[in-house]
């Protein structure tokens, strides 16, 4: 075999694999995501970021478990639902009174934020994203 055919069969060979459609297969079976929580796996689904989920930055102000206040950016009181947050295990230990946190979770007819996740941060200022 010479060069000019060995060049042509790896012309071939590039070719056809350029042409399979990998992420084509990748989108239509997406690996399952696992969440490590607490030293277990937890292989619900994640929560979904949509119309429906708020984001919210402020200070705990109270905690008493699983119910904690925050005072917004805009200097309102938020009464938190800690409750499924704690339980999954999705909030950044320790949390006390003093924290600045993001708090992503639904809003109930009461307006009370029922929290998915709790995550500190370690200030609030102009370059914090706005609550959603």
């Amino acid at each position: 075999m010479n060069d000019s055919s060995r060049a042509l069969v790896l012309a071939a060979i590039l070719a056809l694999g350029a042409s399979l459609p990998i992420a084509a297969i990748a989108q239509t079976h997406p690996l399952p995501q696992a969440v490590l929580s607490r030293g277990r796996v937890d292989r619900t689904p994640l929560d979904p970021i949509g119309r429906s989920r708020h984001n919210v930055f402020g200070t705990i102000v109270s905690l008493a478990t699983p119910r904690l206040v925050l005072r917004t950016r805009t200097g309102r009181l938020l009464a938190v639902d800690a409750t499924t947050a704690l339980r999954k295990g999705s909030f950044s230990a320790p949390l006390f009174a003093g924290k600045i946190v993001l708090v992503g979770g639904l809003f109930d007819g009461r307006r009370v934020l029922h929290a998915l996740t709790i995550t500190r941060i370690t200030r609030l200022d102009a370059a914090t994203p706005p609550d959603t």
